[in-house]
């Protein structure tokens, strides 16, 4: 069994019906409904779900989504121990059959590392606004965490009642809690399986809070801090090629491999403490494939300098323009092959 949480603000009647056919499944210990800080105009619908059999939790002024998710899983660890949690969104968006499927994947899982994701079919039936926010935040967390995820904003999600405690302590109180919840389970390697579901837009889905851009911004916050590495370990690669290349002490090809591999060193424990967070890894396995990629980023390197420098191209020059090329074939074969995501499985319907 699992408890059914749902964190509602300013809800319709559509919560009252999504609730009733819940409890009806008979599918859930309990029904857990957090009021996110209505106010009284709310409180009568609230009364009903209570008169239904769920348990209402009450925050006296609207707190965020994020906080109205923690204060149920609070709720949950101490009312509910050892049940997982199913979440769904209030406005009747998620149909109680797909939820229902959640809780049944929910329950196979055998590892606190693992959560289920109910993703929504992104057709050409689906508003403008879901389908351009997904693809933006799907390409955008693949570059910044190696994970495929179709549906990166769905809110019906399962967690095992191991990874409770750990749901608690991710930092968000709004929105961009579900998304912070994500990014953090991908930099600690955890096992997503993804399900597809049916998605009922209501009026167009004009009432969702999704903001594309804030969320794109939010996934490329990891890229922004590699960009900042690279271009610290660059400044120290370039002043050495530099310095190398004016003595006429080295050929061209051994002051740019003699650079890198000292600014390389410097750029693998950066990134690996801050960009990527992959400390729990084998640093002697993560350290020989930084090495491998290095020495093929390096060998297409060296031979695109030569040939820029063959077609007339100033040395500098040329070691500019290889390296701005080069720069998200790093980023990318860093995130999948030296510093390893977790794992994403999806389910047939």
């Amino acid at each position: 069994m699992a408890v059914l949480l749902v964190p509602a603000y300013k809800p319709d009647e559509n919560m009252l019906a999504f609730v009733a056919e819940a409890i009806q499944t008979g599918r859930f210990s309990a029904v857990v409904c957090v009021d996110d800080g209505g106010g009284e105009p709310y409180a009568p619908l609230f009364e009903q779900v209570r008169k239904m059999g769920a348990e209402v939790l009450t925050h006296a002024v609207n707190l965020g989504k994020g906080q109205a998710m923690k204060t149920g899983f609070n709720h949950i660890l101490l009312h509910h121990p050892g049940e997982g949690v199913v979440t769904a969104d209030c406005d009747g968006q998620h149909t109680v059959r797909d939820v229902v499927r959640v809780a049944d994947e929910l329950e196979k899982m055998q590892e606190v590392d693992s959560l289920v994701l109910g993703s929504r079919k992104m057709n050409k039936k689906a508003p403008w606004k879901s389908r351009f926010g997904n693809g933006i935040t799907r390409f955008a967390f693949f570059l910044a965490t190696g994970f495929r995820v179709y549906d990166t904003q769905t809110g019906l999600r399962g967690f095992p009642a191991g990874l409770l405690p750990r749901l608690m302590e991710i930092p968000g109180a709004r929105y961009e809690y579900e998304m912070n919840m994500l990014l953090s389970f991908a930099r600690e390697g955890f096992q997503i399986v993804e399900i597809p579901i049916e998605t009922v837009y209501i009026q167009n889905n004009a009432g969702t809070h999704f903001n594309p851009v804030v969320d794109a911004l939010k996934v490329f916050s990891r890229l922004f801090v590699f960009t900042a590495s690279s271009l610290f370990c660059y400044g120290a690669d370039y002043l050495l090629y530099a310095l190398l290349l004016a003595t006429h002490a080295l050929p061209l090809w051994l002051s740019y491999g003699g650079a890198r591999l000292v600014s390389s060193t410097l750029n693998f424990y950066i990134n690996r403490k801050l960009v990527f967070k992959a400390q729990d890894g084998s640093i002697a396995g993560q350290l020989l494939r930084y090495y491998l990629l290095v020495a093929f980023v390096l060998l297409l390197g060296m031979i695109g300098v030569d040939l820029f420098c063959r077609l007339g191209m100033s040395g500098y020059v040329a070691k500019l323009l290889v390296d701005i090329l080069l720069y998200m074939l790093s980023f990318v074969g860093q995130r999948l092959l030296v510093f390893r995501p977790g794992v994403v499985k999806r389910k047939n319907p």
